[in-house]
């Protein structure tokens, strides 16, 4: 049996041809065997990769320092909205929320902490507390009762801070997954757009981009009763019900596709290629142009580990799907069908 330092003195030439975009079909088709057969074979492509473009370090360095860079800009825009406003009330509204990032986990970015207010008579003020995760980054949270939260990039969570104990009720735009603390008191709701979704104590995870087009929630233990009008749908654990086009439908879930996202691990099972696209902009904060309607007609399946750069993840999706991709400006990308001449 060959050794893998033998494997690798034969595959190196393949990989640098590859990147050099002269390889034959026959050439792509045995290198990605190749790259299929152990996790150890990638590894050895991406550090080729690394040699061949030295380019790929510089960016590796210049998303990682943007990453912080706009981790901080967040954090001092809240500060300095914080106390610059004028009413005493409000300062003291805001601090509680200040307090409560710092006790997320170490390592998690916070994200943009935001406080409304609203005015509900003449005597007080109800404070409306909004939570929003920016693109490139995922929070998670504790909130009042207990109840834990992960808000996937892009995504925003509210709910009335005063009186939330009696009103365990949160609306939602965007991803979250949620972990509910059990209460004899009340149930814990979740408004999006499509529907309202009630439980006593489980964990289910909830899909509501609105550029996807749909609605969707998958339930890990437990069970969740879902409500439009006058329409109620009840789903239990490891079954998902998705809302598009003005209708209800039930499925068996796969629980880890749908969940593995705050797990640092994006599973994609037959995604079409346009929804692919608009996560990546999201996970990695960068902006894809597509360009070729036969883009369309693509569905994608495979799985990345968030450390992936995304030009890591890019490579890996070109040399399975028929697409070329290229840096435009930083952060811009533009993806273009190919042809299998």
């Amino acid at each position: 049996m060959k050794s893998f330092m033998e494997k690798e003195s034969k595959y190196k030439p393949l990989i640098i041809k590859y990147l050099n975009g002269k390889s034959s079909l026959q050439e792509k088709g045995e290198l990605l065997q190749w790259l299929k057969e152990s996790p150890r074979h990638m590894d050895f492509f991406f550090r080729i990769k690394k040699e061949w473009d030295p380019f790929s370090d510089a960016g590796d360095f210049v998303d990682n320092a943007y990453q912080e860079l706009q981790y901080k800009r967040y954090l001092r825009q809240n500060l300095n909205d914080a106390f610059d406003r004028k009413s005493s009330v409000k300062k003291r509204l805001v601090y509680p929320v200040l307090k409560v990032a710092a006790l997320l986990l170490i390592g998690l970015f916070v994200g943009l902490w935001i406080n409304e207010y609203n005015t509900t008579g003449p005597e007080k003020p109800s404070a409306q507390t909004v939570i929003t995760s920016p693109r490139g980054q995922k929070s998670r949270l504790i909130l009042p009762d207990s109840t834990s939260v992960w808000l996937n990039a892009e995504s925003t969570l509210r709910y009335a801070s005063s009186d939330f104990l009696n009103n365990r009720e949160v609306q939602l735009d965007g991803e979250a997954f949620f972990n509910v603390q059990k209460s004899r008191n009340s149930e814990f709701s979740v408004q999006t757009d499509d529907y309202r979704i009630n439980v006593k104590g489980t964990e289910f995870n909830i899909m509501a981009y609105k550029d996807f087009g749909r609605t969707e929630t998958t339930v890990v233990n437990g069970k969740i009763q879902v409500r439009r009008n006058n329409k109620n749908v009840e789903v239990n654990a490891s079954e998902k019900v998705v809302y598009e086009d003005g209708k209800f439908e039930k499925h068996n879930a796969n629980v880890l596709a749908a969940t593995s996202w705050k797990d640092n691990t994006f599973y994609f099972n037959k995604v079409p290629f346009e929804e692919l696209v608009r996560r990546l902009e999201r996970w990695y904060d960068v902006d894809i142009t597509l360009k070729g309607e036969d883009l369309s007609d693509i569905e994608y399946s495979g799985i990345f580990k968030n450390e992936e750069t995304v030009w890591q993840v890019l490579e890996v999706i070109q040399m399975t799907t028929p697409i070329e991709y290229r840096r435009n400006q930083f952060r811009e990308i533009i993806i273009t069908g190919k042809s299998n001449n």
